[in-house]
Parts: C-alpha cells; structure tokens; sequence
C-alpha cells in the first residue's frame, strides 16, 4: 500500500512537472487581426493647424436664424425667404440690414490675424453697429460661440504653457509675444 502511495505521487509530480514546462512554451501569435490577411503599417498623423481661422473668435453650433423663432422680429418679416436657413460652417450668418453676413470675429482688437471691419472679408460683429445686431444675442453668448466667455466655467492657465498672467488691465487676445 505505501509503495502504491509512493508510486501515485511520483507519477503526479512528474505529470505536474511536464504540464508546467509545456505551457511556458513560445507561442507565434500574430501582431494584426487574422482578417486582415496582411499586415500592414500603422499611420498617425499629427495635424497642426496654424491658419488664421485659429485666430476667429467666432465657432458657432449649427443654428438657425434667429428669425425662425419670431418671424415678427426687427427687420426680418414673413416675406423673407433667407430666414430659416440653417447655418453650419462655423460662422455666425446675420442680417446687417443691408444683408447677410459672417462674422468671424466678434471684437475689434488690434492683434487679430487679419484686417477686419465691417465691409471686409473678414466682418466684426462690434465693428457692424445696426439695431439688427442686437437682436442676434446668441452670438455673445458660449452657448452658440463656443469660444465666447462661458461665466460658469473655472478657466485655468494651460500647464506647462511658459506664459505669465495677463495683466488684467492690458489683456491680449493673442497671447503669444509679438515677432
């Protein structure tokens, strides 16, 4: 009987034994996915992206006109066939009581990218002073402009960025030093 004890575990260690030598052996796994059938490079691409359009302050949700709501209001009226074309560019589209335009930035500032005003390729909505511009509040709002000044947002300086604060009294729109 002891020998036959002896003899089990002998047998279970050496099967214990193999079972662990086996399974550390090398697999060849592929790298790609078996549907591809090849393989094949991977590609990543770092986009940076240094247009002017950088530089609007305007990036606008798909809209409407805002005379699709109130078809009575200011210059707009129910025989204008403009109102209610949805608008999805980017842009904030406006009626100047002279016609429509977009307006890539809001403010009047002296380091934007481009020469702005409100006859130029590049319209400023404080440049445009019509009553129709008062009323198209949304465009100062960051519920339209998703760059406009959000009050309900804790802004914080970018980390690492090597920028100083702003002076309060003397802020930038760009903030990067002058060349």
């Amino acid at each position: 009987m002891k020998k036959i004890k002896v003899l089990s575990s002998l047998l279970c260690l050496c099967l214990s034994v193999s079972l662990s030598l086996s399974q550390a052996a090398n697999l060849n796994l592929s790298n790609t996915p078996l549907f591809l059938g090849s393989h094949i490079q991977p590609n990543i691409f770092f986009e940076l992206d240094d247009s002017g359009s950088m530089d609007w302050e305007v990036l606008a949700r798909p809209h409407w006109h805002y005379c699709a709501y109130d078809p009575d209001a200011g210059s707009y009226n129910n025989s204008n066939s403009s109102c209610g074309w949805l608008v999805e560019n980017g842009l904030i589209r406006i009626y100047t009581g002279s016609g429509y335009e977009y307006f890539e930035y809001m403010f009047d500032n002296s380091d934007d990218a481009y020469t702005n005003s409100c006859n130029s390729s590049r319209q400023t909505y404080e440049m445009c002073n019509s009553s129709d511009m008062d009323e198209e509040w949304r465009a100062k709002s960051s519920a339209l402009n998703v760059t406009y000044y959000n009050p309900a947002v804790n802004y914080k300086p970018w980390l690492a960025s090597g920028m100083t604060d702003a002076d309060f009294n003397n802020v930038k729109s760009d903030p990067e030093p002058s060349s």
